[in-house]
């Protein structure tokens, strides 16, 4: 009887883990593009996460590149326009990313050091990937929400 007992207590446990699998879009203004991040339980209880950024046309996301994960609190992400034709994708990690709308492609660039980690004077701020209201992982665009900086990762110049 025993053996009953976990085998449900296992089965309840599994089933009160939530979804296991969270993504966002944002439609890039006066382009077929779109950007997703998508986010995947690695842990079967706590709240952390696998990242993927996505980017191409809508009718198929041509670009993925794995992000760092999110071992806790670290899920926001923040878009910026940089530019006509390009984007700045900021999040925690040692890189950040480019997308081109000229090619749609995804480009990294290492952030090692502490001014690799600053956001460019001209960048404008587009949104924000991140649960709010949690637990709803979404696009918040700035019209919705001002900046957040990732913890003190990054600061404007």
């Amino acid at each position: 009887m025993p053996r009953y007992l976990m085998l449900a207590a296992y089965l309840v446990a599994l089933t009160s883990c939530g979804r296991v699998e969270y993504r966002a879009d944002f439609a890039l203004p006066g382009s077929d593009l779109v950007v997703a991040v998508i986010l995947r339980h690695s842990h079967p209880y706590l709240a952390e996460y696998d990242r993927e950024l996505l980017f191409g046309p809508r009718d198929g996301l041509s670009e993925r590149i794995t992000l760092f994960p999110d071992t806790g609190g670290y899920a926001l992400i923040n878009l910026y326009q940089i530019g006509a034709s390009s984007y700045l994708v900021k999040t925690i990690g040692n890189d950040d990313y480019t997308l081109n709308v000229d090619d749609a492609r995804i480009t990294s660039r290492a952030t090692l050091s502490d001014q690799q980690r600053v956001v460019p004077p001209d960048a404008q701020f587009v949104g924000a990937f991140d649960f709010a209201p949690a637990p709803t992982w979404r696009f918040i665009p700035a019209s919705e929400r001002a900046e957040r900086l990732i913890g003190e990762i990054y600061n404007r110049e």
